[in-house]
């Protein structure tokens, strides 16, 4: 790759831009606008807290949106699904046999994908409508926070609060969550951004994906087997950056320690030569899950907890226990520049 160039992305300052929109006969909601130089994104709370858009400029000065979702706002009303949310939970990926135990007790959750829950399913961020609590300029960052009050997927009474920070900076797209609960729950948010960085309906075999990591959770359709393993020498190595290619990773992969001096890890980046956009991903948590669907021609790179998690028999597994009093933070930069 050649030089590395962020002097495209900032020319201007941070600006919020409110927009409103009607669902249904009376109904009005907000949407923002959030920009910094030439990188926009829009935002719509009230619609599953989803990122309509996110866009930069290319290596040839042409504006690409590289996230892919509908290109109107109001398809998305009776399309309520989690691809394109800020926030995908309270449990990102799937519950075997919707079932867990937390101590002495099992709990069950309808399950919506065969035998199996998948992003917490009716009760799922993508089907709420999120608060805004304030559209602001902080610093050099054009910000919106959000809250969502809902019920845990443990019980019908209690109260789980989560609170987002999304913002768009110099360069960059930063997504922090923070997790409550009144009653002890299963927590395991994640972004379900689908980032297609020559624009939405291109191919994307060509893009090269590198990943920081050098085991991987062994699963099947989504649920871990138990163990794991290296992936070198297969298909799911992206070690060293790999072109996608025909491959349809669907996988979780363990991040290498580092010794960084940073609350953030590097996940790895996504690059299309074809336009030189690259897209570097940083988070707090110790892996991340990587989905490329059939369905459509977009990747997603969304650190979380391991899928199914709580269904683990692992030390780590514990911390997608949330109990009453704690906090879970989740925080993901996508580093956005052309090369």
């Amino acid at each position: 790759m050649s030089e590395e160039r962020f002097d495209r992305l900032i020319p201007n300052g941070p600006q919020v831009h409110k927009e409103i929109f009607q669902r249904g006969k009376k109904e009005l909601l907000p949407s923002f606008v959030l920009e910094n130089g030439s990188i926009k994104a829009r935002i719509i709370p009230g619609l599953g807290n989803i990122i309509q858009g996110l866009s930069m400029i290319d290596k040839f000065g042409r504006p690409v949106n590289i996230v892919v979702g509908f290109d109107r706002a109001l398809d998305y009303v009776p399309n309520p699904n989690a691809i394109g949310n800020l926030v995908a939970g309270p449990v990102a990926g799937k519950i075997s046999d919707g079932a867990f135990v937390i101590g002495d007790t099992l709990y069950r959750v309808p399950t919506d994908n065969g035998r199996n829950l998948v992003n917490s399913g009716n009760k799922g961020f993508h089907y709420k409508d999120w608060t805004v609590l304030s559209a602001h300029i902080d610093d050099n960052e054009a910000v919106v926070e959000s809250q969502l009050l809902t019920r845990p997927l443990t019980s019908e009474t209690g109260v789980l609060t989560i609170n987002n920070r999304t913002a768009i900076g110099p360069g960059y797209l930063d997504i922090q969550t923070q997790v409550e609960t009144t009653e002890i729950t299963v927590v395991n948010p994640a972004p379900s951004i689908f980032f297609n960085l020559e624009g939405a309906g291109r191919p994307i075999d060509n893009h090269e994906l590198m990943l920081y990591s050098d085991e991987i959770l062994n699963m099947s359709r989504g649920i871990p087997t138990g163990g794991t393993s290296n992936p070198q020498g297969t298909w799911l190595n992206f070690r060293g950056g790999n072109r996608l290619h025909e491959s349809h990773p669907n996988h979780y992969y363990y991040l290498q320690e580092q010794t960084l001096d940073s609350p953030l890890l590097f996940a790895g980046y996504l690059f299309s030569a074809a336009n030189g956009v690259l897209v570097r991903t940083y988070t707090n948590t110790y892996g991340v899950n990587v989905m490329r669907p059939n369905s459509i021609e977009g990747i997603a790179i969304s650190p979380m907890l391991e899928p199914d998690g709580i269904n683990l028999e692992r030390e780590v597994a514990n911390e997608a226990i949330l109990a009453p009093g704690e906090q879970y933070t989740h925080h993901v930069r996508y580093l956005l520049s052309v090369m």
